[in-house]
């Protein structure tokens, strides 16, 4: 077994890497192939499974248990679940066929329905969102005599134009929680991929469109008296969680809490606005929809939860047990002695491990590690924003991409095409994101420096 324990650091993580995604394939939840990867990563790396090292590393359960008592790791899993617990929500109630409902009182436009329910309920971070806005584009493309590979592309990419810059998508949580910046720092600096995005969407797919005279009567009926404010009503949820978030996030800002910068008090409160927020948010839902505890028990009795709080778990396993064994800073070394060029790693490794998952936790949780150590290990961290931009936009230029994407399979499997048929058209708006991403990465660490300053070398490189 020596010559096993030989092997050169990135060929054992890149080992444990396609073990975890070949446990993924096989249909293994992501949390337990982390957990198997995790105790296979930690041997490999010759970390101890209880007690310390002879050099003083701690061993596995040390390690993990050091990572599951980090405020910012709980948090992370409290807000999966919460999110989940708020979608759930809308559902049970019927609030996502009110909010359908309400928005056509405001708005008839075929082109602009097309692309609007997708992006609305692509602000919700369900797994596979797309299922229910393909029934409100095929209601809207109808008139428009469109395709059914124009309906599944235009419901596609606009579910997913929010993952960039959006504070509830427990992968920019995940990459806050990792880099050490804030969701807000995340999603501003990444605000330019959205737009990116957007233009891309409408230049592409909506633009060349023709409505017919007939699509027309109904779009230009004017909006019935109250309609927009029913509208804004029934979408309440989705524009309370961010306000909310945003007067809590000020009034921390604002509050003279006097406390020392490394207080786990402090932590814990610069770490609970977005929970507050997401809380107070589903307690109005609850009580603006009149659910008893019945219906309440409901939300929290699906598999889903369940699911999701295992790939929470994974997470905090696979991030401890990467930390203490000290595989993403030997990694790093390696890159380092071999000249690779960091650039290169955070466009290759997060758009492979993107598309071979599919999902955006997966992408940020296997590749970030890597890079954060790798800016560690060349002094870089605390220009580490240009990387992450780089790494987020090539890795969800993968996860576009791939046909095991659950929103691209449930799209497809909806507007009835073969799992590939959509994929020649989204190459040309994925290069547009990657693009972006290549130019915000000059942007902030080439013409202005400054603005891709960070707070500091990340959680893992430290030890955490």
């Amino acid at each position: 077994m020596d010559w096993l324990m030989a092997w050169p650091s990135l060929a054992k993580l890149a080992a444990v890497l396609a073990v975890m995604l070949l446990l993924v394939r096989l249909k293994v939840n992501i949390g337990w192939a982390l957990c198997f990867g995790a105790i296979l990563c930690g041997l490999w790396f010759g970390q101890q499974l209880l007690g310390r090292n002879p050099d003083g590393r701690p061993g596995m359960a040390e390690s993990v248990w050091t990572t599951v008592t980090t405020p910012k790791y709980i948090v992370l899993v409290c807000m999966i679940m919460l999110i989940l617990v708020l979608n759930h929500t809308l559902q049970q109630s019927g609030q996502i066929e009110r909010i359908v409902a309400s928005f056509f009182q405001v708005c008839r436009r075929p082109r602009t329905t097309l692309v609007f329910f997708p992006a609305l309920l692509g602000l919700l971070p369900m797994p596979g969102g797309a299922l229910f806005s393909a029934p409100m584009v095929e209601t809207a493309g109808g008139p428009m005599g469109l395709g059914n590979r124009d309906k599944t592309l235009i419901n596609y990419w606009f579910r997913h134009i929010w993952e960039y810059s959006w504070p509830l998508y427990p992968g920019l949580i995940l990459a806050a929680s990792m880099s050490g910046y804030t969701v807000g720092t995340i999603c501003l600096y990444q605000f330019p991929l959205l737009v990116v995005v957007v233009a891309a969407g409408y230049l592409l797919f909506i633009r060349g469109l023709t409505v017919p005279a007939e699509a027309g009567p109904g779009a230009r009926g004017g909006a019935r008296k109250g309609a927009v404010a029913a509208f804004l009503r029934q979408v309440a949820p989705i524009w309370l969680v961010i306000l909310l978030y945003i007067l809590l996030r000020v009034a921390y800002h604002v509050a003279p809490l006097g406390l020392p910068a490394d207080s786990v008090l402090r932590h814990w409160l610069e770490a609970l606005p977005i929970v507050v927020a997401i809380v107070l948010t589903i307690l109005y839902t609850w009580a603006t929809n009149v659910m008893g505890l019945r219906a309440i028990a409901r939300v929290f009795w699906q598999k889903d939860m369940l699911d999701n709080l295992v790939i929470a778990l994974g997470i905090i396993v696979f991030a401890g047990v990467l930390a203490g064994s000290g595989a993403a800073e030997s990694v790093a070394g390696e890159f380092k002695a071999y000249a690779v060029p960091i650039w290169l790693v955070a466009m290759v490794l997060p758009f492979a491990v993107g598309a071979i998952s599919g999902i955006t936790m997966n992408m940020v949780a296997l590749t970030y590690p890597v890079i954060l150590s790798a800016l560690e290990a060349q002094g870089l961290q605390d220009g580490a924003m240009g990387y992450l931009v780089l790494a987020f936009a090539c890795g969800y230029g993968g996860i576009l991409l791939t046909p095991i994407h659950i929103c691209m399979v449930q799209s497809n499997h909806y507007f009835k095409l073969n799992a590939t048929a959509t994929l020649p058209r989204l190459i040309a708006p994925v290069a547009c994101l990657m693009g972006a991403g290549v130019l915000l990465f000059l942007l902030y660490t080439r013409v202005f420096p400054l603005l891709g300053r960070g707070p500091g070398p990340s959680v893992f490189a430290s030890g955490m």
